[in-house]
């Protein structure tokens, strides 16, 4: 009895290329999927924003003065102070990490937004939100928050919308 070794050896290369290229497309679709899904959510101008009584602004990272800067971080605290600014949310909870002596996103957020003329009552400063799930979790359950307005870039706002109840 005769096996053909070719025929087998060409099944389990194309098995091997096949998987690798199956889960890149997986992934692809996951991604397009989450972008489908949340984009009709995400809003660019403030102006379209519809009211809600509180805004979630997500650590971005911030920098000692001069060493780097973040243009995330900057874009999110112009956008918090425009969505202020514009009436659509009374206040706002600055989230992210504090763990270590020398940064602290939260601190520093809210003195970005001072800077900005947002008044200190307004911010609510959350250092427990050391990931996007843990910010959002913390708005609804610590600071009772039904629905927020969530300020971060897109791909992590396509990711918190996808969260349940937000």
């Amino acid at each position: 009895m005769k096996i053909n070794c070719g025929n087998k050896l060409r099944k389990i290369l194309i098995t091997i290329l096949l998987i690798p290229v199956v889960g890149i497309l997986l992934v692809i679709l996951n991604y397009r999927m989450i972008s489908f899904v949340a984009s009709g959510n995400i809003y660019t101008d403030s102006s379209k924003l519809p009211f809600h009584e509180t805004t979630l602004v997500l650590g971005a990272g911030s920098s000692p003065e001069g060493l780097w800067e973040n243009d995330s971080f900057n874009h999110r605290m112009e956008a918090a102070a425009a969505v202020y600014d514009a009436g659509k949310t009374k206040k706002i909870i600055v989230s992210g990490m504090s763990n270590r002596e020398f940064y602290n996103e939260p601190n520093d957020m809210k003195a970005a937004l001072l800077l900005a003329g947002i008044p200190t009552h307004v911010i609510y400063p959350d250092h427990g939100g050391v990931r996007t799930w843990n910010s959002v979790e913390r708005a609804q359950n610590y600071y009772k928050c039904k629905s927020v307005i969530i300020i971060s870039q897109a791909d992590q706002l396509e990711r918190a919308l996808l969260l349940p109840d937000v």
